[in-house]
């Protein structure tokens, strides 16, 4: 090295006098030369406290403060570089920013090789994880097919996307036929649909990540089948009212797709621990039709709740355990009537089910519905067996009160019900009464029994 060239001084710290082996000349004369400044490095910004370099003590050798230069301006760089990064990472909350952090110094001896030196960074603030949203394409379902909601509510639009009004409401577990579609609104999948309970219109199917509907059967012809969770009626001013919607197995169906004797029979099944069974199509009008075909037979001890009936789990000789219901059954009181109202047989039903009702009584009903698109099926029956006193038997009536007392009940014979001589009278008999109803008939029968310690 030439020992008249002056060494290039560090760009991280002012050069001291000492530092330079020539002179500095504080003002030039007018004519010369200005000091050439090509490729020299641009002096950089103040740095942090925590970035700051400590200077070296320079040595009076011309080699050692070289190879010292070259040490600092290593470190300088590496200087620079924590002050980019903090730079870069400082968090953009002033009250953040301000949070003190401890300064880091680094010391090199003379000759040391700078990129073994220890670091120290501040650490950043930490950065808040974002909520997930729904990514990636919308949901898509069959069209032509039956489709389940699976959220809380799904709403039901007059068109397709989420400006348009909505119309109607779906819970989770709803089935609706998909008639059309997709609709792509603001990037989401749009379907037009009819519900089981009646409503049609547009909903968005969601996303794939995250979606609305997923295809039930790929098929226009819906066929479900499972248990009911809960009781299908609550007791609301003593009077009898639907839980809205019906559970059956996952789905989610409303009380107004089934009548009030298919909800009964449907309440009945319930008590027995039976699967209820249904269909849907949908209509030359866009509208779904359910199909059901329930039928119940249930046994038990009868409990009268003001104007109904709840049948409950009994104990009978007449009657087998597995025939008994398990879990007790409000009588819907669409069961007990039907047929011609103006028949002066359409009160046996009632009449039997209050036999039922006194101590030990112990009886069946039998109901059965089948309704689709062309009308609806009915029957329903009722049977008990009593210790009774016959007070009256003719070909129109037989009246007969419990011999362990209670209420007198009157049941209306058909015709060919009577049989002359079939019972005594005033004497305690065992007697079996049955009465039907069906669309347009009804029949009322009665004959002996056998009852322990009865006759």
């Amino acid at each position: 090295m030439d020992p008249n060239r002056p060494e290039r001084p560090s760009i991280f710290s002012k050069p001291s006098p000492d530092d330079l082996d020539a002179t500095v000349v504080p003002n030039p004369p007018v004519n010369a030369s200005p000091p050439t400044t090509t490729n020299r490095p641009m002096r950089p910004p103040p740095l942090a406290d925590f970035d700051r370099v400590e200077p070296i003590p320079a040595s009076p050798s011309g080699p050692s403060r070289q190879m010292i230069a070259l040490g600092v301006m290593g470190l300088g760089i590496l200087a620079l570089g924590g002050f980019i990064t903090a730079s870069l990472l400082r968090p953009e909350d002033p009250a953040a920013a301000a949070v003190p952090t401890a300064s880091a110094t680094v010391d090199l001896a003379p000759g040391a090789d700078p990129s073994t030196a220890p670091t120290s960074e501040p650490s950043a603030s930490p950065i808040p994880t974002p909520v997930p949203t729904p990514t990636g394409p919308p949901a898509e379902v069959a069209v032509g097919g039956w489709a389940t909601v699976t959220i809380g509510e799904l709403n039901v639009r007059e068109a397709a996307g989420s400006g348009s009004e909505s119309v109607y409401r779906l819970v989770e577990g709803a089935a609706v036929n998909v008639a059309e579609g997709p609709t792509s609104v603001d990037g989401a999948n749009w379907y037009r649909i009819a519900s089981l309970g009646g409503a049609a219109g547009w909903v968005s199917s969601g996303w794939v990540a995250e979606p609305f509907l997923e295809t039930l059967v790929d098929d226009p012809t819906l066929i479900r089948c499972g248990t009911v969770g809960r009781p299908v009626f609550e007791v609301v001013d003593g009077s009898p009212e639907p839980h809205d919607p019906l559970h059956i197995g996952d789905l989610a169906v409303p009380v107004a797709a089934f009548s009030d004797l298919a909800l009964g029979v449907i309440e009945l099944q319930r008590g027995m621990g039976q699967e209820v069974c249904f269909s849907a199509q949908v209509g030359s009008d866009g509208r779904a039709v359910i199909r059901t075909e329930l039928s119940a037979n249930a046994c038990g001890h009868a409990v009268a709740e003001g104007g109904f009936f709840r049948l409950r789990p009994g104990s009978s000789p007449n009657n087998s355990i597995s025939s008994q219901v398990k879990d007790p059954v409000i009588l819907h009181p669409s069961v007990l009537v039907g047929g011609p109202q103006d028949d002066r047989k359409a009160s046996n039903l009632w009449t039997i089910v209050s036999m039922m009702t006194t101590d030990g009584g112990n009886g069946c009903i039998n109901a059965s519905v089948v309704e689709n698109a062309t009308g609806t099926q009915e029957y329903r029956s009722a049977n008990v067996v009593q210790c009774s006193i016959v007070s009256e038997y003719n070909r129109d009536s037989l009246k007969l009160t419990p011999a362990a007392g209670g209420a007198m009940a009157w049941i209306k014979l058909t015709a060919n019900g009577y049989q002359e001589g079939q019972f005594p009278l005033n004497t305690p008999t065992a007697v079996t009464v049955n009465a039907d109803t069906s669309n347009d008939a009804h029949s009322a029968y009665a004959w002996s029994a056998t009852v322990a310690g009865c006759g």
